[in-house]
């Protein structure tokens, strides 16, 4: 029996199809909009997930790659996560492949249905709320131990700032460090940090919420970094009261982007506009560079442009492809070509779907900061730079100081004297960096 799309839609879930194809749930990392994984490392959310014809899905890396299960499906036939059922010419009609997917999934062992469906009932238990509901408010209690930061080098001078004023917590009855993650004035989740803990409390909200600091009377840049450990030893380090700290606590997505523009607007009249800047200071690692990109990317598609990540079989290399609106803006980015490193593939594209270039690139830091780098002179975002630490974070940074410091007798050394030097301070550097390993294997052991 064939059926319309409309009729599809009102038999399949999006949740069921994905589960289908190997994406597992994320239990923790959200309920009012649960996160699923794919193997490959393709994560999305589901808005409406207790109705499944009103579903919406949106990819958490690529803000381009959103919609119905139409969407979904016409994606995944592309990069490649779902095979083409029809054989060659038929798989080239859209409409026809996305149909016989559809078609085959409702011929599937009823079983096999009804396992994809778990955690569906899982979801709704939660969201009308029959499993235990975490007050995130609750847990909070007044900054009291602060022994994680002291460990860290992080000073109470730093922890008194006005910046961070409750937003910093110790979680009530322990010596841990509770962090709220925030969505327009609501805590929307929590993490934990101790010694030995890092993790968010169940139902946080990690695809919107951002934690940030207080608002300045004068915005003159927003710092955005991986956690707020980072954060407030930047502020340490520079020591700006007209900075507003942002951590997306090491998983950005497209729509924590929206929270800190809407966050921005909210607050545009303290925004000094002649000196605003976006500082991008995530980890100088593969990871952080991909970050750095992902809020890149997002910026110029907000431009108007479309950013759409691209199959690739080989997973070390990645591709995406940017389609211009404009003929300028074409032109500009083209002189990335000039600009990247010699790994970094880039080629030029024309024809029905407009002015458009695929960039290809190996899966490492350097080829990603040197693509960042030049998308940042091509793409008109004068507003935004890369502000990366010494080592691979600026808490490291922050301890790295104070060992140098520890052994010197005279006038104590800056960070600015020891970032601008650090050449000079290299055998602490490596010093600081075997402790640390030293110190990785014995907690294995």
């Amino acid at each position: 029996m064939k059926y319309s799309f409309d009729e599809l839609k009102r038999k399949i879930s999006i949740i069921e199809i994905a589960e289908h194809y190997g994406y597992q749930y994320q239990r923790g990392e959200g309920v009012r909009v649960p996160v699923y994984r794919h193997e490959n490392g393709d994560k999305i959310g589901i808005f409406n997930p207790q109705d499944s014809y009103q579903q919406r899905y949106f990819n958490m890396q690529d803000g381009t790659d959103k919609g119905s299960l139409y969407n979904f499906v016409k994606n995944r036939l592309s990069n490649g996560i779902i095979n083409n059922p029809l054989s060659y010419p038929e798989s080239n009609d859209e409409n026809a492949s996305i149909n016989a997917v559809l078609h085959n999934y409702l011929n599937v062992p009823l079983i096999t249905r009804e396992k994809n469906r778990q955690n569906i009932a899982l979801l709704r238990r939660q969201l009308c709320g029959e499993e235990e509901k975490v007050d995130y408010q609750e847990q909070l209690g007044k900054i009291e131990h602060k022994e994680f930061f002291y460990a860290r080098g992080i000073t109470d001078k730093t922890l008194h700032s006005e910046l961070f004023k409750d937003r910093i917590f110790n979680i009530k009855g322990e010596y841990s460090i509770g962090f709220p993650l925030w969505n327009e004035d609501k805590i929307v989740g929590l993490e934990k940090r101790n010694r030995d803990v890092k993790k968010f409390y169940t139902g946080s909200d990690k695809a919107n919420g951002i934690w940030h600091s207080n608002i300045p009377e004068k915005i003159q840049a927003v710092f955005v970094a991986e956690t707020p450990l980072d954060c407030i030893a930047h502020r340490q380090l520079k020591g700006n009261d007209n900075t507003l700290y942002i951590s997306f606590g090491g998983n950005l997505c497209a729509t924590q982007i929206l929270t800190i523009n809407k966050l921005l607007n909210a607050n545009r009249e303290k925004i000094d506009a002649n000196r605003f800047k976006f500082l991008l200071g995530s980890d100088n690692d593969s990871a952080g560079a991909s970050y750095d990109l992902a809020f890149l990317r997002t910026q110029i598609s907000l431009q108007g442009n479309i950013s759409e990540q691209m199959f690739s079989k080989d997973m070390e290399i990645q591709k995406f492809e940017i389609r211009y609106k404009e003929q300028g803006s074409y032109t500009n980015a083209l002189q990335m070509k000039e600009l990247v490193n010699s790994d970094v593939k880039i080629e030029e594209k024309t024809g029905e779907e407009g002015q458009r270039i695929v960039i290809e690139y190996p899966n490492n830091m350097f080829a990603k900061r040197s693509l960042c780098e030049a998308m940042l002179r091509t793409h008109r975002l004068p507003f935004t730079q890369l502000e990366k630490a010494v080592m691979k974070d600026w808490n490291d940074d922050v301890m790295v100081l104070r060992e140098i410091n520890k052994n010197r007798q005279d006038k104590k050394l800056t960070y600015t004297e020891f970032a601008s030097n650090k050449e000079s301070y290299m055998r602490d550097c490596s010093l600081f960096e075997q402790k640390r390993l030293e110190q990785k294997k014995t907690v294995k052991m």
